[in-house]
């Protein structure tokens, strides 16, 4: 945890932990906006950082704190939703969509906020994976559609190739 800042180390230890979601819980439904964005910001980097990593075994622990904070999802997609429209408004870069995408309880508010993401967001990592997600996986033609007729004219070119990519697949099946 040398390497990441201290909220990302906190997020980190308690999800690793197993015992304290409480913790951030509580950090999640906080009445201070910018400490929910500070959260959401940090477990949003946590979790793109360590899904994939599999010495330290943070998918398991991540997986079991899904189950453990079932009743509290709402709060948490809340915080990730407001963080994802703060960090539009700040130019901030992020990994929220990556988190929004595959936690549990996503549906169709989750797809219209990364559509609107693919659109408004000045990141373009944000607006490239939110693309990809939605016409991917987001289950949404209202949404797909016209990101996939929208984003052509992305001015990053890493967005209007995965648009492309998405097209051609659609074509390919």
């Amino acid at each position: 945890t040398s390497n990441l800042s201290s909220d990302e180390a906190l997020v980190f230890n308690l999800i690793m932990d197993g015992e304290s979601s409480e913790v951030l819980l509580r950090l999640f439904a906080h009445p201070d906006k910018a400490q929910r964005v500070k959260v959401a910001l940090a477990l949003a980097a946590v979790n793109s950082r360590f899904s994939h990593n599999e010495e330290t075994g943070f998918a398991e622990k991540r997986g079991q704190f899904w189950l453990d904070v079932a009743e509290h999802l709402g709060d948490i997609q809340d915080a990730l939703s407001e963080a994802l429209i703060t960090t539009a408004k700040t130019g901030t870069p992020n990994y929220i969509p990556y988190t929004l995408a595959w936690m549990p309880g996503q549906g169709r508010e989750t797809v219209e906020l990364l559509a609107w993401a693919a659109k408004h967001h000045p990141d373009p990592w944000v607006r490239r994976f939110s693309v990809y997600f939605v016409v991917r996986f987001g289950g949404f033609e209202e949404f797909s559609g016209p990101l996939l007729q929208d984003r052509t004219h992305d001015p990053d070119y890493r967005v209007r190739k995965e648009v492309l990519q998405r097209r051609i697949s659609r074509l390919t099946g």
